[in-house]
């Protein structure tokens, strides 16, 4: 019953959650208004990774990705805790002033961002 998986298929998997963590840790970088989707793309890392796993270890490849995965999971937790703090200070009247003042500051240097 217990069945050896092809070595091909651990390595494809392997090689499949390097680039999945990989993906995720770059799209949280660049995308960070989307954390939901970084969770995503970190637990099919990890998943990727664990199944890739040959009596017990881990390929090289595996790990890294496993690492890159984790490291997009977390933060992914910290983009959507900023978030909410975000949107929370937006509800206080006391706060909009402020903001409205850092988001011009932010277009000013970043005039790109405007478009």
């Amino acid at each position: 019953m217990n069945e050896k998986r092809p070595q091909d298929l651990q390595a494809r998997l392997a090689s499949l959650s390097l680039t999945t963590g990989l993906f995720a840790f770059c799209f949280g970088l660049f995308a960070g208004s989307l954390p939901d989707m970084q969770f995503g793309l970190g637990m099919a890392g990890v998943l990727l990774a664990w199944y890739s796993r040959k009596d017990h270890r881990f390929s090289g490849m595996a790990v890294v990705g496993l690492g890159l995965s984790v490291l997009a999971i977390l933060s992914s937790f910290l983009a959507t805790a900023a978030l909410y703090f975000y949107y929370s200070m937006l509800q206080n009247p006391a706060y909009r002033d402020l903001i409205h003042q850092a988001q011009q500051q932010s277009l000013q240097l970043f005039p790109w961002l405007a478009r």
